[in-house]
């Protein structure tokens, strides 16, 4: 079972949509559009009578952002949707522990925006960065137990760093490790234009397979798919 993006073209490359019982990992430069996506995503949620719980990382999210890709939801739809905002790194590790707790049957998807910035944020010497790798593991292992017992979609988005082959997600070794589906969103030099890439897909076929988007306050639209399956 998949739950749609929103954008007939994504779905297409992904084939289907975001799946439920699997970990989607998405990752992309700021301001490349992955709370754009993870917002329509939840929305598309929402209109299915499913729940979500969305977990703002370091609440960089505006109210005005939601309110223009979900501000059409009626009422009854927006009470699908769970807000959860994290101040930090030790909060994110605590709320990975207690999340099992909070899901209900008609919990759908769990979206965490942005995973890897308040990790990123807390690295300092060699000995506190062995501690957070072992924190952030311990993090990628519970969510990954859920996404699996519990049947739902765990959409994780990540920043980039730029390494001499071009740009790789921040913590690239776990984040490879425990993530089913890998997702990089890239700016193209046209303004607002994306690239959409499929990097890593339990279907081996759709790897490489890439939609190219334009990104409005609104969302993303597709424009054409490249590669094939």
């Amino acid at each position: 079972m998949y739950i749609s993006t929103g954008c007939p073209v994504i779905d297409k490359i992904l084939g289907g949509g975001i799946p439920l019982g699997f970990l989607t990992f998405i990752y992309g430069e700021v301001g490349s559009g992955k709370t754009s996506l993870a917002l329509q995503i939840a929305c598309q949620t929402a209109l299915s009578d499913r729940k979500f719980i969305y977990i703002d990382a370091l609440g960089k999210i505006s109210s005005r952002r939601v309110k223009d890709i979900m501000g059409y939801l009626d009422e009854r739809r927006r009470a699908n949707g769970l807000f959860i905002i994290i101040k930090n790194f030790q909060e994110l590790h605590n709320l990975s522990l207690e999340l099992e707790y909070i899901l209900n049957p008609r919990v759908s998807l769990i979206v965490i925006d942005v995973l890897t910035r308040p990790y990123r944020l807390a690295l300092g010497t060699k000995a506190v960065n062995v501690k957070l790798n072992k924190m952030l593991n311990q993090i990628m292992a519970m969510l990954y137990k859920i996404v699996r017992y519990y049947n739902v979609a765990l959409l994780a988005l990540g920043d980039v760093r730029v390494t001499p082959e071009g740009e790789e997600p921040v913590a690239i070794k776990i984040i490879e490790y425990w993530s089913d589906i890998i997702i990089h969103i890239m700016k193209a030099e046209i303004p607002n234009r994306r690239t959409i890439m499929v990097e890593k897909h339990f279907i081996k076929e759709l790897e490489g397979m890439k939609a190219i988007c334009i990104i409005s306050r609104n969302g993303l639209r597709g424009v054409r798919i490249e590669g094939s399956p």
